[in-house]
């Protein structure tokens, strides 16, 4: 898997453009070709991943999207999930990182 955007430590945040302004991307990768986005809903309180399905979309904003986002079966979201929790932190920070605050 190769990592091709971490909120942390990247200053450009980057908005899920069909979320209201409470779903931001942590985490933005590659699998065997295929894209992914781990975000989270700060309304909510919740973190998913998705596939991307278009990565060829132009601008951010639509690569972005809800509309372009499919769902995960249950093994590929646990296989993911175990991927990034035992690499990442909820904030997108590298493990060997620290948390401010």
């Amino acid at each position: 898997m190769k990592v091709l955007y971490a909120a942390s430590p990247n200053t450009q945040q980057i908005d899920i453009s069909t979320g209201d302004g409470y779903q931001k991307v942590l985490l933005w990768f590659e699998d065997q070709g295929d894209w992914f986005v781990y975000f989270c809903d700060t309304l909510k309180s919740q973190a998913y991943i998705h596939k991307i399905i278009n990565k060829f979309e132009v601008t951010s904003d639509r690569l972005f999207s809800g509309f372009n986002f499919t769902t995960l079966t249950d093994e590929e979201f646990d296989f993911y999930e175990k991927w990034i929790n035992d690499n990442y932190n909820y904030q997108g920070l590298h493990v060997d990182e620290k948390i401010d605050g």
